[in-house]
Parts: C-alpha cells; sequence; structure tokens
C-alpha cells in the first residue's frame, strides 16, 4: 500500500511524474475495482494516495492538490471497505483530517471542511450498502467512467 523507495524517490523529483504516476495507479485501481478485485485495488489506492500526498507537500501546491488528494481519499477509504483488509478506521480519519487542517491554512477548500469530514466518517463507519450508493453519487457527480462495482 505504499510506494516503493524508487517510485517515492520519482515523485518527491518531479511533480510532473508524480501526476502522471498518481493518474496511472488511480486507472489500474478503478478498474480492478470496476471487477470486484478488491484486495488489490487497495494497493494501487494506497500508492496513489501516498502520491497525491507527496503532491501536496510540494513548493507550488494548488487547490487541485488539495481536491486530488480529496478524492483519492475517499476512493482509498472506499477500496478498504470493500476489500479484506483490516484497518484502523479512527487512526486514518484522524489523519486525513489533520493533514487537511493543515492545508485550510494555506488552501481554499473547495467544500468546507466539516462536509469533506462528515463524508469520510459516513464511508468508513456506514452500511456498506449505504457506502455503495454514496460512491455511486460521487463517481455519477464527479463524470468518472465507474462501472458497477461488486
Amino acid at each position: 500500500m505504499k510506494l516503493c523507495n524508487k517510485h517515492r524517490e520519482y515523485a518527491l523529483q518531479s511533480p510532473e511524474i508524480a501526476k502522471t504516476m498518481w493518474c496511472r495507479l488511480l486507472e489500474i485501481g478503478r478498474a480492478k475495482m470496476s471487477v470486484g478485485q478488491w484486495d488489490d485495488a487497495v494497493g494501487l489506492y494506497g500508492s496513489a494516495f501516498e502520491t497525491a500526498d507527496i503532491l501536496l507537500q510540494g513548493e507550488l501546491s494548488s487547490a487541485e492538490d488539495v481536491d486530488r488528494y480529496i478524492n483519492t481519499a475517499l476512493e482509498f477509504v472506499y477500496a478498504l471497505r470493500k476489500s479484506s483488509f483490516e484497518f484502523n478506521r479512527p487512526c486514518l480519519l484522524s489523519a486525513i483530517r489533520t493533514r487537511l487542517e493543515h492545508e485550510a491554512n494555506y488552501h481554499e477548500l473547495s467544500r468546507p471542511l466539516e462536509c469533506i469530514v462528515s463524508q469520510l466518517i459516513d464511508l468508513i463507519y456506514a452500511k456498506i450498502t449505504q457506502v455503495d450508493e454514496c460512491m455511486a453519487q460521487l463517481y455519477s457527480s464527479e463524470n468518472i467512467n465507474s462501472e458497477s462495482f461488486h
């Protein structure tokens, strides 16, 4: 669920390489999700999430980087929920919230922080059928090419 040292170095050296890596990881993760390969998707989303975090830490980070981080976090949480993996829900929520609170000092968030956190809480703790519905709405509103998730 983490980038290897070599790919982390690439991402740290060049935002353009990091963006390309992030896009490719997300694309493959979504393909895995679309066929119900949730455990495989988690690894890809974990790496995409780390890459989004690297982009957010960059000197020239922007509101676009914040949105990338938020959306990747939402999809990563969804993949975790659908997978067979156990994860520390309060710890993950706290880490994401802390990161976003920090970023709110430097960038205008696309929606209020509490709205983002509320959505994350729903994804982390709600019944999985409700989570499926929430993500279907997110994918349709974002015009993300997602097939029916199993």
